[in-house]
């Protein structure tokens, strides 16, 4: 089986979303965002970049070779993907999303994903320390990037490695149209997280 870099990335808040989208709305919103994402790599002509939708989670992949350089190159335009999705996520669909990023052994065709890999980058995104909406890389690719961070200007972090999406946006001091839509998404979400906690507590407290 070849090696690839893999990144699985899930949309928070999903189950409810879905469970509760009688009219649509969502389902047409998560497609719609999916489809930005395909035009982009499409865009970026990155026929190399293998995708799979399944529900609210979505998985890219590219084929590595044993060269240092390539698995550089091909690391940092996974990052910058990955990124790219969780920036649009968050402006687009008022989504928060979690994530993880490896090397790994991975199979794909128009039926099926099997993939080592693939687990383990499950296994990075729904680990319990990871918290907060971040997309987090571990195993070889982070010590690839701890080896050569100055070629990863997409990343923060030192223990814990994540992808910095912040970076991407490249605004215009004149036009911060996207850097306030950004901001507008954040405080909506951290509202509702809040809301969510004190009702939380109440009904601790009233039982």
């Amino acid at each position: 089986m070849d090696k690839y870099v893999i990144a699985f990335i899930d949309l928070l808040g999903s189950r409810k979303k879905i469970l509760n989208d009688n009219n649509g709305s969502y389902f047409n919103q998560v497609r719609g965002l999916y489809n930005d994402i395909i035009l982009m790599l499409n865009e970026m002509d990155a026929p190399n970049i293998k995708s799979k939708i399944f529900s609210d989670n979505i998985v890219f992949a590219r084929k590595i070779t044993n060269s240092n350089e390539v698995k550089i190159a091909n690391l940092h335009q996974m990052i910058s993907i990955a990124a790219m999705f969780q920036l649009y996520s968050i402006i687009k669909g008022n989504c928060m999303v979690k994530g993880g990023i490896v090397f790994g052994e991975f199979y794909i065709d128009d039926i099926m994903v099997w993939s080592k890999g693939l687990v383990e980058a499950y296994e990075l995104e729904s680990h319990i320390e990871h918290t907060s909406p971040t997309i987090h890389i571990d195993g070889e690719a982070k010590e690839l990037i701890l080896n050569n961070r100055e070629k990863f200007p997409v990343v923060s972090g030192d223990d814990r490695i994540f992808v910095d999406y912040l970076q991407m946006t490249e605004l215009d001091v004149e036009d911060m149209t996207v850097l306030e839509l950004h901001r507008f998404a954040v405080l909506k979400y951290s509202m509702k997280s809040i809301k969510n906690f004190y009702k939380k507590e109440l009904m601790s407290v009233n039982q």
